[in-house]
């Protein structure tokens, strides 16, 4: 099993609704290509094991359906990168499902990470959170606020472990569906 890090902090100042093309290839280098090289890297271990499961951390900003029912204008460099991501894993899935590998693409929900943070969010960050919590109650109006990091590990690897090869090269939510990004619960 390989799980891929999610690379992208609300520390880091990205309070642009369009991005530059430095911030275009800085996130695309971070959240798609860096999941192709780890990938090729440990595709000949994984062949050899008995897991061959391979999780990349994407997000529901990268989902279409998501983006047009938010409104969601915000994050655009790091939204067409996890949307590429998302296309990586399917091209993957499409190549290895006959050696049974199982290839997926998670949301790990709203995570609340201030208690792992070694900084407070910069004011760009906190502005861009909260045009973000403003799509919220549209999508989901029973959110109920994020969840730990320890909630969402458990539901990631919970879903990872029910997936199958049928089944394999998706986009879900940590709650193993698509209705979960697009309601964001």
């Amino acid at each position: 099993m390989l799980l891929m890090p999610m690379l992208w902090s609300l520390r880091r100042p990205r309070f642009q609704r369009f991005s530059t093309k430095l911030d275009l290839l800085d996130n695309f280098k971070n959240n798609t290509i860096s999941v192709v090289h780890s990938t090729n890297a440990f595709l000949p271990l994984l062949k050899n094991g008995a897991a061959k499961k391979v999780l990349a951390v994407s997000s529901g900003l990268g989902d279409q359906d998501l983006t047009l029912a938010g409104e969601l204008a915000t994050k655009s460099s790091y939204s067409i990168s996890k949307a590429a991501l998302n296309v990586v894993v399917a091209k993957y899935a499409a190549q290895f499902k006959a050696d049974g590998f199982v290839f997926l693409a998670i949301s790990p929900g709203i995570v609340d990470t201030s208690a792992t943070s070694a900084s407070a969010p910069t004011a760009g960050a906190l502005e861009e959170l909260k045009m973000l919590s403003k799509a919220i109650p549209k999508l989901a109006p029973s959110f109920g606020g994020p969840i730990t990091t320890e909630e969402s590990v458990r539901m990631q690897l919970d879903g990872l472990n029910r997936w199958t090869v049928k089944e394999t090269g998706v986009f879900v939510s940590h709650l193993g569906n698509k209705e979960g990004c697009r309601r964001m619960q």
